[in-house]
C-alpha cells in the first residue's frame, strides 16, 4: 500500500512518467485487481496533477497527518538544538545523532517534504541541515572511492562520478 509520506513522490512520478497509453493500460487491469485505489490515484494525479491534494479532500486528508507529524518532530529538533547551543544536536560536537539525521533530511528533500514553508517555520532546523551539508562527508565526492581489488591482491581505485555523494 502507498503510504501518505510517499504520495507526493507517487504523484510526481505519475505526472512525469505515465502517458495516456499507460493510464489506459492500467485502467484495463481493474478487473484483475483487488485494490483499485492505486488506479484511482493514478487517474487523479494524471488528470488533476498536484491539485488532487486540494480538490480531492480524501487524498488531502491522507497527507495532512504527515505534515502535522513533520511539524511535531521539527519542533522537538528545534528545542534540542536550542538547548544544546551549538550547530549540532550535542552542541559543537558532530555525533551519531546528527549522522542519523542525514538520510531523513535527504529523503524529505527527495519526497518534496522539505518545503520552503517548513524551512521558514523552522529556521534553526534549516541552519542545522545546512551545517551538516557543509561538512566534508556530505559534500559530493571528489576523491577516488570506493576501492576495488585489482585481481592481484592490491587495490585499484576507480574515480567517483561527479556529483555522487558518499552519504546517501
Amino acid at each position: 500500500m502507498l503510504g501518505p509520506m510517499t504520495m507526493p513522490l507517487f504523484c510526481g512520478s505519475m505526472i512525469l512518467n505515465f502517458d495516456m497509453w499507460n493510464v489506459l493500460e492500467t485502467i484495463s487491469m481493474i478487473p484483475l485487481l483487488k485494490d483499485h485505489i492505486m488506479v484511482v490515484l493514478l487517474v487523479l494525479f494524471k488528470t488533476l496533477g498536484v491539485e488532487t491534494f486540494i480538490k480531492v479532500k480524501k487524498v488531502g486528508s491522507l497527507v495532512s497527518p504527515v505534515r502535522r507529524g513533520l511539524n511535531h518532530h521539527m519542533a522537538i529538533l528545534t528545542k534540542d538544538l536550542e538547548e544544546s547551543g551549538g550547530p549540532y544536536i550535542c552542541g559543537d560536537s558532530y555525533t551519531l545523532a546528527d549522522v542519523s539525521m542525514v538520510p531523513i533530511f535527504e529523503r524529505m528533500e527527495y519526497g518534496r517534504w522539505w518545503t520552503d514553508s517548513l524551512k521558514t517555520q523552522f529556521p534553526r532546523v534549516t541552519k542545522y541541515w545546512e551545517a551538516i551539508q557543509e561538512r566534508e562527508a556530505t559534500r559530493p565526492a571528489s576523491q577516488t572511492w570506493p576501492c576495488t581489488t585489482d585481481g592481484q591482491g592490491g587495490q585499484a581505485h576507480r574515480p567517483v562520478e561527479e556529483g555522487v555523494h558518499l552519504v546517501q
